[in-house]
């Protein structure tokens, strides 16, 4: 890992080795020359440079040089106090935290659908006055041979064991 700059690796057929001798041209010779590299371990491979987490981190890298250099154009190329630049970013930072919060939340929405959001079955006025008379019939007993009973539901259950109780007496 890049802990002080400038990092020297050897690299030989995508092995990377990190070399901590010293820094002149004879010692780098030497290193090459006498193969004094083969002693050295090899990089293990989550903190190699060529890994894609360090690639990553290079990423962020640009990305800062390129807002640096935003800042310095906007301070010295066109005048704006250091206070607006800054508050620029500020706003911008909101922006895009905003923007891509909503887009979080609208693909979590469509991946898990809430069970709220599945519509209910639409009952009919009809439909709901029959079974508030049945209801209403099987409060008071009055349940005839003629009734209709729909088999599974449990006015249908309760018409049934009312019905049995009235041809008993």
């Amino acid at each position: 890992m890049v802990a002080a700059l400038p990092t020297i690796f050897h690299v030989k057929d995508g092995k990377f080795r990190h070399y901590r001798g010293p820094r002149d041209k004879d010692e780098f010779m030497s290193f090459i020359e006498d193969k004094k590299w083969v002693d050295l371990e090899e990089v293990s491979g989550w903190i190699s440079p060529s890994s894609i987490q360090m690639s990553i981190v290079s990423s962020f890298f640009k990305i800062s040089m390129i807002l640096r250099n935003v800042h310095n154009k906007l301070v010295d190329g066109y005048g704006l106090p250091y206070w607006v630049s800054l508050l620029l970013f500020g706003l911008a930072t909101v922006l895009v935290g905003a923007i891509l919060g909503l887009m979080l939340v609208c693909i979590v929405d469509v991946v898990f659908v809430s069970k709220a959001s599945i519509p209910a079955p639409v009952v009919s006025p009809l439909q709901s006055l029959s079974k508030t008379q049945e209801s209403s019939k099987t409060e008071k007993g009055e349940v005839s041979d003629g009734d209709k009973l729909d088999n599974g539901t449990a006015a249908s259950k309760s018409l049934r064991k009312r019905k049995v109780v009235v041809e008993e007496k």
